[in-house]
Order: C-alpha cells, then sequence, then structure tokens
C-alpha cells in the first residue's frame, strides 16, 4: 500500500511523515531523538482499516484542505463584500466549491490525529462525528493527566 501517515510526536509535539508501509516498525523524532512505535500492518484489502500510526478503527474522511486557507478566503471575501456589491461572496462559494471536487480525500484517526493521505478511503469510514471526537477528547484527556500525575510523582518534568 503506497501512501503516508502524519502524525505528532508523543513526546515534543513535532509533526512526524513517514511511509505507511513503514508500519509495523519504529522511527525517531527528528526534533527530540524519541521512538514512535507504528502499528502493525493489517491491511486486508485496499481500502485503509486502521491507523497506521496507533492501530485504531475509529477514522473519518474529510477533504485535503488547509482550514486556514479555507477561513482566510472567506475573510477576504467578506471584507470586499460591500464594494463588489456581494460578488465576491459568490466567487468565494464558487472557488470552495471547486476546490471540494478537486482536493483527494484523507483519513484522519480520532484517536491520535494521525493524517493518512495516498491510500484508498474506506467506505465504512463516515464524515466527521462530533460525538464520537467528543469520546475520543475525553480519553486523550484522561491520559494526558495520569501521564503527568506519573511524572510528578516520579520527579519527572511536565
Amino acid at each position: 500500500m503506497s501512501g503516508e501517515v502524519n502524525f505528532a510526536c508523543a513526546t515534543c509535539g513535532a509533526g512526524m511523515l513517514l511511509p505507511i508501509d513503514a508500519a509495523g516498525r519504529t522511527a525517531r523524532c527528528p526534533r527530540c531523538e524519541s521512538v514512535a512505535h507504528l502499528a502493525a500492518p493489517t491491511q486486508t484489502t485496499a481500502a485503509l482499516e486502521r491507523c497506521a500510526h496507533c492501530g485504531s478503527r475509529a477514522l473519518f474522511v474529510q477533504r485535503d484542505f488547509n482550514r486556514k486557507l479555507g477561513f482566510a478566503i472567506v475573510v477576504l471575501a467578506a471584507l470586499v463584500a460591500v464594494p463588489t456589491w456581494g460578488i465576491s461572496l459568490v466567487v468565494a462559494a464558487l472557488v470552495d466549491l471547486a476546490l471540494y471536487r478537486a482536493l483527494p480525500r484523507i483519513s484522519v484517526c480520532y484517536e491520535c490525529d494521525a493524517i493518512h493521505r495516498g491510500v484508498e478511503v474506506n467506505p465504512q469510514h463516515g464524515a466527521f462525528d462530533h460525538a464520537v471526537a467528543e469520546e475520543f477528547k475525553e480519553e486523550k484527556s484522561k491520559r494526558q493527566v495520569a501521564i503527568q500525575r506519573w511524572l510528578r510523582e516520579r520527579g519527572g518534568h511536565t
């Protein structure tokens, strides 16, 4: 399976980009040199079944679009809406539609936020679901609190 997975280092938060074919191995963070363990490959089909980073089956699909750029387009269109009699808003909507149709779909992991590009999207993975994301957010928060407590007890730094 070709493609790549983009995820954050668990120690320092630096972005790591690895080929999905590296699943099942370890990689070193370019910033802090800590070791990241990738999930063992379990693919039985061409479509992505599990996260290549953490192994979770909880994935959602979205378009590969930079949200900051999208926000900038809307803000620019709103700023010039009065002088252009609102035509800029129509143009922004058309640009958004064109980008939506042109950009590829990616799979994102609810559990570790890893982004999978260049792989076939699994039809079983739907769009982003706020309820599912909230469940994983609560679990992440509990894990972070437990890690911080453990570090304090051992005299480590947070």
